[in-house]
């Protein structure tokens, strides 16, 4: 029974995870904002080449062509050294004096000693794995230098963003590779793109955009935001972009304290109290605008269950230990894994309560393939209608949870129940998932693995969606 719930739940399971973001309107008395600084540092050429990166300098050209477009005055500059640093911030501050709206943008190199942040100039004279608290203190920019630079500036509202500690160059001791959380003063928004502990991906895999995720979404976000969207709204956007991306590997975070309604071209003043919060899971709808996001993400859904199913057929003792250390630090990935580990019975004995335990984990924490599979559970033993019409009830909310945040495979799911029940699919799902698929197949996906060409059904050079359409009478479960 239990194989052919995996073979079921794989080829059912969902990717993206999404709900819905209502717009804030701002209040009559919004004021626009007329004086925006931007200052954009990529660093990749670091003297020791052990310590380059590869799109740093790709990802200072994007935010600050961004930037530009949202009407910013911005500096931009590559290949700081320590004190070139120190310097432009110095400057920046004041031109900067008395602006409604400053940004800092960083890219490359950065660790966390002792709960203070460093940013490293290209002149950094060794391996970053090397680096102690009386090098970075020397050779590194602090944090805290550049927000008291721009607090001293009397900047209505601050912002310091981090796309810092790239992946495979850490410290290696401790919290080694990942900065360090920091509560924002009042006026400031502090943006991380990675959450503590963690370390960040330079770029995409081979065939993506030559930057990294944090740098492609911040980008792309601030390109398609509307004038009136909350500068917070902004950046849980762009949190939930890279944590789909990344496979929740790499989830960004923010902590905020701006005071008043505060987005890239308006402020109001109001006497809410100031708040700190940290953007790491949304529950709102992120509605993945660029075509590229969406298809690299449908691409990579057979890679991430082919990745599950070999977790929990093959895993070693190491292997596991690691999944669970990942699992208590929060990855989504790893905690799903384990329920499959846990509901095959390959490397651990069989338990079907600790697999719905770790699926229910992952799923709450906003999960769409997680989702997926506690729905696919609820299948298991219910051989009669009456049986799976009760499991219905709870399994729909979450395939259509996963389907709205672009889950082909939750709709195909959603479908086959409908037409086991219903005796058809709901129309209108059906022309949804119809039109999606075509999208998808035009993009270059293969959702089906073209199962229905395969068996004969039609003739290889049509479209899964044209095959659908012409072969009305067969069950959408048999497709």
């Amino acid at each position: 029974m239990y194989r052919l719930f995996l073979k079921k739940v794989l080829l059912l399971a969902a990717l993206m995870m999404a709900s819905t973001f209502a717009q804030l309107v701002h209040a009559a008395n919004a004021v626009d904002i007329k004086h925006r600084y931007a200052l954009v540092i990529g660093n990749a050429k670091y003297s020791v080449p052990a310590n380059v990166l590869l799109n740093p300098v790709n990802d200072a050209a994007l935010v600050s062509d961004a930037l530009r477009k949202r009407g910013f005055q911005v500096t931009s500059l590559i290949n700081q050294s320590r004190a070139q640093m120190e310097k432009a911030v110095d400057d920046f501050a004041g031109r900067a004096e008395g602006a409604d709206l400053a940004l800092v943008y960083y890219a490359g190199h950065a660790v966390a000693i002792d709960g203070i942040n460093y940013l490293f100039g290209v002149d950094l004279g060794m391996p970053l794995s090397g680096v102690n608290i009386s090098l970075a203190q020397q050779s590194a920019l602090s944090m805290k230098v550049i927000l008291m630079a721009l607090n001293r500036a009397k900047i209505r509202a601050r912002l310091l963003v981090l796309d810092a500690c790239r992946v495979n160059l850490t410290r290696g001791a401790d919290q080694a590779g990942s900065l360090a959380k920091v509560v924002p003063a009042g006026g400031e928004l502090i943006a991380f793109s990675t959450q503590p502990g963690a370390t960040a991906e330079d770029g995409f895999t081979q065939g993506g955009p030559k930057n990294s995720p944090y740098a492609y979404y911040f980008s792309s976000r601030l390109q398609a935001l509307s004038p009136d969207e909350p500068v917070e709204n902004f950046f849980k956007q762009v949190t939930g972009d890279v944590q789909t991306v990344t496979q929740y590997r790499q989830i960004p975070s923010y902590s905020a304290s701006l005071v008043g309604d505060v987005t890239f071209v308006s402020y109001r003043n109001t006497t809410t109290a100031a708040f700190g919060s940290v953007g790491v899971m949304m529950e709102q709808r992120r509605g993945v605008d660029p075509a590229l996001s969406k298809n690299m993400l449908w691409m990579r859904l057979d890679d991430w269950a082919i990745d599950i199913e070999r977790s929990a057929r093959n895993a070693d003792a190491l292997e596991l230990k690691s999944m669970r250390a990942r699992a208590e630090m929060g990855d989504v990935m790893a905690i799903t894994e384990l329920g499959m580990i846990s509901g095959l019975g390959k490397i651990v004995p069989k338990d079907m309560v600790e697999a719905k335990r770790r699926f229910e984990q992952a799923a709450k924490m906003g999960f769409p393939l997680a989702k997926t599979y506690l729905a696919a559970m609820l299948w298991l033993g219910k051989n009669t209608p009456a049986e799976i019409a009760r499991a219905r009830v709870e399994a729909e909310p979450l395939l259509r949870e996963a389907w709205d945040g672009g889950s082909h495979r939750a709709a195909r799911q959603l479908l086959w129940v409908q037409n086991l029940l219903d005796k058809q699919p709901n129309p209108v799902d059906l022309k949804r998932y119809n039109d999606e698929t075509y999208e998808y197949v035009r993009l270059g996906g293969d959702p089906l693995n073209m199962k229905m060409q395969k068996n004969g059904i039609c003739p290889a050079d049509m479209s899964v969606r044209e095959c659908i359409i012409a072969h009305p009478e067969i069950p959408i479960n048999e497709i």
